[in-house]
This record gives structure tokens, sequence and C-alpha cells, in this order.
């Protein structure tokens, strides 16, 4: 996630008796999961700002590479809303020579996640964009013994509050009918509630809102883009993706704008949240002078009406 810190803030520090207005410097405690930017919000790491910037690297997403030094956004809708649950499928357990006396969960789980990948391939409208993927299922530790549970869980995502909220609905709704017809229950959990964490420490967890670009604030980030990376190297006009960022919590109660900073190179393209993943360093200025620049920019262009707080 850094497009450049620590640098940004020696920077900014350095001019700071020049700078008209304040500048805070947010990172991002449990981002990946925990929904972070919705708790330092809540407890005011904002402050009184009035517009927010992001910068995250990377090497391409779908497929398509973004080379280093280009930057790609939009003026909208940027990522998706996130959320995740947490199922146990419950049955009967038996031995494997008389599946007849069980409830088997483990076919029932198997039917499961094919019916889920139908809700978007066969209930949600073409236009609309979402996303239900199960990522992991455990069950049993033995050849001869079906179990009598299942442990399954995965992710669900859309462009809007709306959809997202029906996904949720219908990955509850579509569990209990299609384990029903096998002779399961099912308990589920949905990314909520008050966790506790390896530290012994209670988190309180949500879903993540979709991350909006303010069309104002994103304008201004193209403008300053433009004279740093140059105006061939920006793409503010790519689609949405379908990952999830606690920045989205910011962008809801202030003007905001995420960008993208690509760095895909030789020997750097793999994508990210690979084992593979290698960023190339010759990124870090770049997302350094956007970050800086953003700032002091945007508190400059605002001075006249006073002392600004970003």
């Amino acid at each position: 996630h850094p497009g450049g810190r620590p640098a940004p803030p020696r920077l900014l520090k350095a001019k700071e008796s020049s700078l008209p207005g304040t500048v805070r410097l947010l990172f991002q405690p449990a981002e990946e999961g925990g929904a972070g930017g919705r708790r330092m919000r809540e407890e005011g790491a904002l402050g009184e700002a009035e517009a927010i910037f992001a910068v995250h690297v990377t090497p391409g997403f779908g497929g398509k590479a973004l080379p280093l030094g280009h930057i790609s956004s939009n003026y909208g809708t940027m990522m998706a809303a996130a959320g995740s649950f947490d199922m146990v499928v419950l049955g009967r357990g038996g031995h494997a020579a008389a599946p007849h006396q069980t409830a088997d969960p483990i076919l029932a789980t198997a039917a499961l996640v094919q019916a889920l990948q139908q809700v978007v391939a066969r209930r949600l409208d073409p236009l609309d964009s979402g996303v239900i993927s199960v990522t992991y299922m455990h069950a049993g530790n033995t050849n001869n013994v079906i179990p009598s549970e299942v442990k399954v869980g995965g992710t669900y995502r859309a462009l809007t509050h709306t959809t997202f909220a029906w996904l949720q609905e219908q990955v509850e709704a579509v569990s209990t009918t299609i384990l029903a017809a096998y002779g399961c229950t099912c308990e589920i959990k949905f990314r909520s509630g008050v966790h506790t964490t390896t530290n012994g420490e209670d988190w309180e967890d949500f879903p993540y809102p979709p991350t909006i670009n303010n069309p104002v604030v994103t304008e201004f980030v193209k403008k300053i883009s433009a004279e740093i990376v140059g105006e061939q190297n920006l793409h503010f006009d790519e689609k949405p993706v379908m990952g999830g960022e606690d920045f989205s919590f910011y962008a809801e109660v202030i003007p905001a704008c995420f960008v993208f900073l690509g760095h895909s190179s030789e020997g750097c393209t793999a994508p990210n949240h690979s084992p593979s993943f290698k960023v190339d360093e010759e990124v870090l200025p770049i997302g350094t002078a956007l970050l800086t620049s953003f700032a002091r920019q945007w508190l400059e262009s605002k001075a006249p009406g006073g002392k600004q707080e970003l």
C-alpha cells in the first residue's frame, strides 16, 4: 500500500512553516481485514480535513499491466464494497461405507459451492457487477469416515450498497435452502461484530463500503499527476476493480481520490498479494512526489479562504 512513505512526512515537515494549512498523514492499521479505516475515522484521525488522497502501487490488474510511473483512476466508483462469510455446515457423520446412514456435509457443501456461483451468473442483472467466491473448505481427517461438519467461507463484493446487501441475503438464503435438501444445516457469520485478535484485544470488524472518488478532487489529482508523470501516462477512465479498500471509510465522509501507481517493469510483474510480488523501487520517488504535491498544492489552491486542513 505505501506509495512513497515515509518520505512525504519528512518533506512536508521540512516545509511546515510555509504550508498554508495542516496536513495529516494516515497509515493503514488493519487494512487487510479489520476495517481499520473505520476505527481510525471514528477515533478522530481525520480531524477537520477537507480532502484526502491515496496512492496504491500495483503492477496492474485484470491481466492488464500498469507500467512504471503510469497512474490509473476514475471519477466515481473505484473499488468494490467487500464482505466475507465464514460458515459451518452441520450434517450427520458416519462410516464412509454406509453413506445412506449419514447426512454428508461434504456432498452438501460441494452442491452449495456450485449454487452460490449461480447467484451472480443467473440471478444478478448482467449489467450489474458482483462476485461471490468461496475461498476455503476444510473437512474430515481420515479416509473412511464421513465427517459431521465442514468449515467453508469466502467473500462477496459489489459496486453499490444495494447489490452488496442483496448478495449477502442471497448467500444466506441459498445456503440454508441447498443444505436443507441434503439434510444439513449451517451457521453463518458475516464480517461484523467484535473479534478477539491474537494479542487478546477486542477489535470491531465491518464490511467495507465501495471506494468512490469525488469528481472535483479527482480532476485536481489528474492535473497535478500530469505535471509529475506526463499526460501520456495517465489513465483516468479505468473501470472499477472488485478489490476492497478501507480508504473507502474516509471517502464516505470527505471528498477523496484514490489512484493506482504502476510499477510494472522487468522482474516486477507479479500481482499484489502474490507470493512472487516484487516492487520496483523506482516507483517510490514518484509516489513521494505525488503525495507531497497533492497536499501542498491543494492547500495553496485554497489559501485565500484561510487555513485549510488536509
